[in-house]
C-alpha cells in the first residue's frame, strides 16, 4: 500500500517546481521500480529518479538504485520542474506504481503546515499546574522557511527541514536553520505565573547564535555558542515571561544560521532545566572495556546520498543547468532551458569550418578553447571519481551530456592530416567586440572571427589542455560508448604529440 501527494513548492507565470511524495502506508517494505502517470504539463527537469519514457502527456519514471525500497512509514520524494501548458491545472492522473493504483488522489497542495504522516497540530498534552511545558520543534503550526522542501526528509513534507535526532529521548529536530526563518507553535498554559523559556540546541559551528521568542507581546532572546557537533545538545534559557492560563501562540524568529533545534520548554520560574532530560534509569557503572562490535548492524532503510547540512545532490543538479544555459550552437530537442534557443550557428564560416556548438565563456559570448577544455577535464574527473554517487542522485546522464557537448566541440576544432594534428581552433569571436554587445546570444549579428594554433604558430598550453579533456572524457565514456571513447583517446594522443 502506498499514498501519493503532489506538493507545489514554487510557482511562476510559465512554470513551477514540485515534489511528488510516495509514502509506504503498509506494514512491509515497499520495493518499486517504475512509476507511471499522466500530466497536463511538461516536465523539464527531474531529480531523485529517471524519466524512462514520455509522450502525449504520459510519463514513465524509474527509481534510482538508492530509493527503490521504501520502509514502512517512510517515503520517497521525487522533485521536478514543470512547464505549464495553456493554463492547465497542475495535477497528475492515472498514477500507477509498478502497475498498482495509488490509494489517494495526488492532487497538488501548496506547502501545508501540517502535511506529514502523523504530526499533531496541538501535540502538547494539557499540563498540570507546576509542570514544565515541552514543545517539540517539529510540531509547529506555521512557519517561514527559505529553502524548498524538507532537506532532512523526515516526519513531515513541507518547507521546514527536519531530521531524526540522537538527543536523549530520540524523536526529531529542526535543522538547516537560516537567519530570517520562523516557527510558530500553539501552547497551553495550566495556570497564571512566571515561566522561564529554554531551548535545546546544537551546532558544530562556533557561533555565536541567537533566536528571538515572542508570546503575548513579550520577547526574549536566547543567545548561545556552538556545541562542537550537530547532535551534541545543550539547554539555553532566556528571560522569564508572564503568562496567563489558557491558549497562546509562541513564535521563534531565527537570528543566525547553522544550528539545530530539538525542543522548547516553558518552566515555572525558579525551576532548573534538566541538562539530561531522559537519563538512563539503569546506568552501567562498569562498562565492558573491550566491547564486541555488532557483527550485523541494522541497515539504513533510506540511504539518502544528500543527507547532511547541505543538499549537494540538488546543488549538482543546478550546476548542470548552468552548463546547459551556456550552450552555443543548435540546441537539442530536449533542451531544458526554456528561454534559450539556437545561437551562433554559423561559427567557423569565416574559415570554412563548422565550429558551432561548445560553450560560451561565463561572462560573455566568446568561445575560449582553454577554459572550456579545462572545464571538461574537471567534469570528467568528477564523474570518474564519483560515478556511483552521480548515478544514485540521478545526475549521471546529465553529467555525460554536459561533457559530451564540450568534447564534441573540441573534436570539431581539431583538424588532422597524415602527420597528426594540423591545426586546432582555440577561439571564436572577438572579446572586445563581444563586450560591447548587451543582448542575448540568439540575437547576435556581429562578426565572430575564428582563431587557431598550428605547426607554425603553436600553443602548447591550449593543445595540452584539450588533450587532457579528451583523454579524461574517454575514461568516463568507455563503459557506455566504446567507439566514442576510442575517438576521444585517438584525438587526445594526436594533440599531445
Amino acid at each position: 500500500m502506498y499514498t501519493a501527494e503532489l506538493i507545489i513548492t514554487n510557482e511562476w507565470e510559465t512554470g513551477f517546481t514540485a515534489n511528488l511524495v510516495i509514502a509506504n502506508s503498509g506494514n512491509e517494505p515497499l520495493t518499486w521500480s517504475q512509476l507511471e502517470f499522466d500530466a497536463p504539463f511538461s516536465i523539464t527537469n527531474l531529480w531523485n529518479a529517471e524519466i524512462a519514457s514520455e509522450g502525449g502527456g504520459s510519463y514513465v519514471v524509474e527509481s534510482a538504485n538508492w530509493n527503490d525500497t521504501i520502509a514502512p512509514g517512510n517515503e520517497v520524494v521525487i522533485g521536478f520542474n514543470g512547464l505549464k501548458n495553456n493554463g492547465s491545472a497542475i495535477e497528475l492522473s492515472n498514477l500507477m506504481l509498478d502497475g498498482v493504483q495509488e490509494s489517494n488522489d495526488p492532487s497538488p497542495v501548496q506547502p501545508d503546515p501540517d502535511p506529514g504522516p502523523n504530526p499533531n497540530p496541538n501535540p502538547t498534552p494539557t499540563p498540570s499546574p507546576g509542570d514544565t511545558i515541552r514543545i517539540e520543534a517539529e510540531d509547529y503550526v506555521d512557519f517561514s522557511d527559505k529553502t524548498r522542501g524538507n532537506t532532512g526528509r523526515a516526519y513531515r513534507n513541507d518547507g521546514v527541514d527536519i531530521q531524526a535526532t540522537s538527543d536523549a529521548g530520540g524523536g526529531y529536530n529542526v535543522g538547516w536553520i537560516e537567519r530570517g526563518e520562523s516557527l510558530t507553535y500553539n501552547v497551553t498554559v495550566a495556570e497564571d505565573g512566571e515561566y522561564t523559556l529554554s531551548a535545546r540546541v546544537a551546532s558544530n559551528q562556533s557561533g555565536p547564535f541567537s533566536m528571538k521568542a515572542s508570546i503575548d507581546g513579550q520577547e526574549t532572546v536566547l543567545s548561545f555558542d556552538g556545541t562542537g557537533n550537530w547532535q551534541s545538545w545543550k539547554t539555553v534559557s532566556g528571560e522569564d515571561l508572564s503568562l496567563s492560563a489558557g491558549q497562546h501562540q509562541l513564535r521563534l524568529d531565527m537570528q543566525s544560521n547553522n544550528f539545530n533545534l530539538n525542543y522548547i520548554e516553558l518552566m515555572p520560574a525558579g525551576s532548573e532545566p534538566n541538562p539530561n532530560p531522559n537519563p538512563d534509569p539503569n546506568p552501567n557503572p562498569n562498562p565492558d572495556p573491550n566491547p564486541d562490535p555488532d557483527p550485523d548492524p541494522a541497515p539504513n532503510p533510506d540511504p539518502n546520498p544528500s543527507t547532511g547540512q547541505f543538499n549537494y545532490a540538488e546543488a549538482l543538479q543546478k550546476s548542470y543547468l548552468f552548463y546547459e544555459a551556456q550552450r552555443s550552437g543548435p540546441l537539442p530537442d530536449d533542451n531544458r532551458i526554456e528561454w534559450r534557443g539556437d545561437s551562433a550557428v554559423n561559427d567557423g564560416a569565416d574559415v570554412g569550418r563548422d565550429l558551432s556548438g561548445g560553450y560560451y565563456d561565463a561572462g560573455d559570448h566568446v568561445k575560449f578553447g582553454f577554459p572550456m577544455a579545462s572545464s571538461m577535464t574537471m567534469l570528467s574527473w568528477g564523474v570518474e571519481e564519483y560515478r556511483d554517487a552521480y548515478s544514485q542522485i540521478g545526475q549521471l546522464d546529465e553529467a555525460l551530456d554536459a561533457i559530451k557537448w564540450g568534447t564534441d566541440y573540441i573534436l570539431k576544432a581539431h583538424v588532422t592530416d597524415a602527420n597528426g594534428t594540423k591545426e586546432f581552433w582555440g577561439q571564436v569571436a572577438d572579446g572586445f567586440v563581444d563586450h560591447s554587445y548587451w543582448g542575448p546570444p540568439e540575437d547576435m549579428t556581429m562578426n565572430r572571427p575564428s582563431f587557431k594554433i598550428d605547426r607554425q604558430n603553436p600553443g602548447t598550453d591550449l593543445a595540452a589542455e584539450a588533450a587532457a579533456a579528451l583523454a579524461s572524457a574517454s575514461i568516463i565514456f568507455r563503459p557506455t560508448n566504446k567507439a566514442y571513447a576510442d575517438e576521444l583517446l585517438k584525438n587526445a594522443e594526436q594533440l599531445y604529440e
